[in-house]
């Protein structure tokens, strides 16, 4: 390697993932640590054991987070480069070998990589910080490229929120996200979906001021900018906005799950 990171792009596109889940090899001193070894695919998996070898001596293989885009290959990657498995926990997740508390500093060389709690897309996801390099390891907090879906039960908008607060005030310099290119201007990034997420939700907010209902009810009204072909997704989205406006007491609602319906509170 060459440069102090790189991604191997996994053979997973699709609306979800865009063109395919990155997995991130970062080498610094001798060292190397992969993040997020994506799906089960021999031939990728296969891919990145040989760019870990070559980066450095293998220190880790980390998780952002328990979805199988990201973590499906992990096992057979940790036995490959007899690494151990490293992130936080989760039902859904593949058994670990240590669980990373919020703030740990991982080293790498003579540097540090410190595991950053962000859930909100999933209760269990991390980003990685890399102070040295003012990089910020997103995985599905931040894409490079579009926006990610909040999906309750387990999707948590007001925690997603919070989430990219927290990416802010770390103040990187690029983003190496779980999906899209490498973001140089990270500062940029991160407050534009900051302001996303606000506009969307004072959307949904005017919205149920229109007379309130169901979620096909407005959804067309939420999301009249987005393509038709996109609703199913931001369907999900909208729930989890919804279930954060209750939560700050400017909605009610009766009735509960898919049935539920929405008026001004």
């Amino acid at each position: 390697m060459t440069t102090a990171w790189r991604a191997v792009l996994a053979p997973n596109p699709s609306p979800l993932t865009g063109r395919g889940t990155n997995t991130w090899i970062l080498a610094a001193g001798g060292e190397a640590v992969v993040v997020d070894p994506g799906p089960d695919d021999a031939a990728h998996l296969a891919a990145v054991a040989a760019a870990a070898r070559e980066a450095g001596r293998v220190r880790a293989v980390l998780l952002t987070h328990h979805h199988l885009d990201h973590s499906a290959g992990a096992p057979a990657l940790s036995r490959a480069l007899e690494a151990p498995l490293l992130g936080r926990r989760h039902p859904e997740g593949p058994a670990l070998d240590r669980q990373l508390a919020d703030g740990e500093a991982l080293p790498l060389g003579a540097e540090t990589l410190v595991a950053v709690a962000t859930p909100g897309h999933a209760a269990d996801h991390l980003c990685f910080h890399w102070p040295a390099r003012e990089a910020l390891l997103t995985g599905d907090l931040i894409a490079g490229e579009g926006y990610i879906v909040i999906d309750p039960p387990e999707g948590d908008m007001a925690l997603y929120l919070g989430s990219l607060r927290r990416a802010a005030a770390l103040r990187p310099a690029v983003l190496l996200p779980g999906h899209g290119p490498e973001t140089p201007d990270a500062a940029a990034r991160v407050e534009a979906y900051l302001e996303h997420r606000l506009a969307r939700e004072a959307r949904v907010l005017a919205a149920v001021g229109k007379g309130g209902g169901g979620l096909d009810d407005l959804l067309p009204l939420a999301y009249e900018d987005t393509p038709e072909a996109l609703w199913p997704l931001a369907r999900r989205s909208l729930l989890a906005h919804l279930e954060k406006l209750v939560g700050d007491g400017a909605v009610a609602t009766s009735g509960a799950g898919q049935e539920a319906r929405y008026r001004l509170a």
